[in-house]
C-alpha cells in the first residue's frame, strides 16, 4: 500500500489538457475554423502540486464567402486530465463557463446566412462522479435564415459541480471531458462564431475576428474550466469548523447530511429505521429524520414494503399503520407453523422470542435489531443463549437454523 504523500506536496499534479477541432467544408479565405489553447498554471507531466488551474479552449468558426454558398461545421473537444495527492478526503470544485458571440451581419439585404451552436456536454472519463451540480452548458438560440439583417447571440453561460473524494488513494486521476458542435452557412453575409481564438483564413470580414465588429475581448471569451482542489475533514464523522454537519459513510441520499456536510433543506425525504411502518422520513431543519406515524409496538417489527407490523406471534394477524393521510395501510397475514419450523414443547429455543414453540421470520428480524443495537435486548432475551448482554453473529446463525429445521 503507498505511503500517503506529504501535506506540503499535496494538491493538484500533471495537468494535461487535450484540445481537438474536427470540421467539414472547404478552408480557404472564404470559411475558417481555428481554435487555441490556455492554461494559468504550468503543465505537463513532473508539474505541480497547484491549489488550482484553469484551462481557456479559444474557438472561432467564420464564414463570409463572396460567390458561391458556403457552410462549414465543426465539433469541438476540451479535456483535462490531472492527478491528486491527498492524505485527507477533499472536493474538486469544477466550475465551467463560457463566453462570446454568434453573428450575422448583412453586407446585402438578399443575403442568407445561419449560425448553430450545441451547448456543453460534460462527461467524466476517470475518477470520482459528481456529487452536485453539472458540467453541462446550455444551447444557445441559433440564427436562422428565418431572420434577415444584422443578428448577434451573446453566450454566456456558467455551471459549478463538485467532486466529493473521500477515503482517497495516494494518488487519484481524474478526467472531464468538454464537447460540443458549431455550424456556420454564408450567402455573401458574415457568419462567425467568435469564442476567443482568431479567424485562420477569413478575410475582410469584421464580425470573425478580434477585436473586430461589435468589438470584443479575445482573453474574456472562450470555453474556461476552473478546477480547485479542498482538502476536507467531511465524511470523518466529526463536525469540523464550515461543516453543517458530518455523518461519516453516512453521509449522503437519505441521511439529512449530504455528500459535502451540509444539511439537506427541510422536508427532504430520508430514510427512517425499520422500526416505522410508513415509508421514508422527512428531514428537519436540524438535519434530523423525523418518522412519520408511530412505531411498531412491542417487539413487532416493520415490513416497509406492505407497510404493516410483522407481530411477534406466529398465528397473530399484524396491524396496519396509518399513512401520512391518515388511511389505514394494507394488512397480511403473519407467517403460520407451517410457513416455520415447529418443535415438541421442551427447553429453550434460541430465536423463540414469544416461547410459542417455533420461530419466524418476525423473531429473526428482530434479533438482527437487537445485534445491531437498534433495539432493547429485553425484546427477546432468549437469544443471548451466553448471558453476556448481546446477541452474537453465532447465536444469530442458530436462531436462523432453529427456524429452518425446528427447535431442539
Amino acid at each position: 500500500m503507498s505511503a500517503a504523500p506529504a501535506a506540503a506536496q499535496e494538491g493538484i499534479f500533471n495537468v494535461v489538457i487535450n484540445l481537438s477541432s474536427l470540421s467539414s467544408g472547404p478552408i480557404d479565405n472564404e470559411v475558417s475554423t481555428n481554435f487555441e489553447i490556455g492554461a494559468d498554471v504550468p503543465v505537463g507531466p513532473g508539474t505541480g502540486p497547484h491549489q488550482s488551474f484553469l484551462s481557456r479552449y479559444g474557438y472561432n468558426l467564420s464564414a463570409d464567402s463572396k460567390s458561391v454558398m458556403r457552410s462549414h461545421l465543426s465539433s469541438a473537444v476540451h479535456q483535462v486530465s490531472f492527478e491528486v495527492r491527498s492524505s485527507r478526503n477533499y472536493r474538486l470544485l469544477v466550475s465551467t463557463l463560457w463566453q462570446g458571440q454568434m453573428l450575422r451581419l448583412a453586407d446585402s439585404p438578399q443575403c442568407a446566412d445561419a449560425v448553430t451552436l450545441s451547448g456543453v456536454t460534460g462527461d467524466v472519463l476517470a475518477g470520482f462522479g459528481l456529487s452536485s451540480g453539472t458540467l453541462n452548458l446550455p444551447d444557445p438560440p441559433d440564427i436562422t435564415f428565418a431572420t434577415s439583417g444584422d443578428e448577434t447571440v451573446d453566450i454566456l453561460n456558467e455551471e459549478l459541480a463538485i467532486i466529493t473524494v473521500n477515503n482517497p488513494s495516494a494518488v487519484e486521476i481524474h478526467t472531464l471531458r468538454f464537447s460540443w458542435n458549431g455550424g456556420v452557412i454564408s450567402d455573401t453575409c458574415e457568419a462567425a462564431i467568435r469564442l476567443g481564438a482568431d479567424v485562420s483564413t477569413t478575410t475582410e470580414c469584421l464580425s470573425c475576428e478580434y477585436p473586430g465588429d461589435p468589438f470584443r475581448d479575445k482573453a474574456v471569451d472562450g470555453h474556461f474550466v476552473n478546477v480547485q482542489y479542498l482538502p476536507s475533514d467531511c465524511g470523518n464523522g466529526q463536525l469540523n469548523t464550515g461543516e453543517e454537519c458530518d455523518l461519516g459513510d453516512a453521509n449522503g441520499f437519505g441521511a439529512c447530511c449530504t455528500e459535502v456536510c451540509e444539511l439537506e433543506p427541510s422536508d427532504t425525504p430520508c430514510a427512517d429505521d425499520d422500526l416505522f411502518c410508513n415509508g421514508d422520513g422527512r428531514c428537519t431543519a436540524e438535519g434530523v429524520c423525523q418518522p412519520l406515524g408511530s412505531p411498531c409496538e412491542g417487539c413487532a417489527v416493520c415490513d416497509e414494503v406492505n407497510d404493516v407490523c410483522l407481530a411477534c406471534e406466529g398465528t397473530a394477524t399484524p396491524t396496519a399503520t396509518s399513512d401520512v393521510t391518515g388511511t389505514p395501510a394494507a394488512t397480511e397475514t403473519a407467517a403460520t407453523p407451517t410457513e416455520a419450523a415447529t418443535r415438541t414443547p421442551g427447553g429453550p429455543c434460541a430465536g423463540d422470542c414469544s416461547g410459542n414453540g417455533i420461530v419466524v421470520i418476525s423473531e429473526l428480524i428482530s434479533g438482527v435489531l437487537i445485534a445491531l443495537q437498534q433495539r432493547a435486548l429485553d425484546t427477546c432475551p432468549i437469544l443471548d443463549s451466553t448471558g453476556d448482554g448481546t446477541v452474537s453473529i453465532g447465536e444469530l446463525i442458530q436462531a436462523v437454523n432453529n427456524a429452518l429445521n425446528g427447535c431442539p
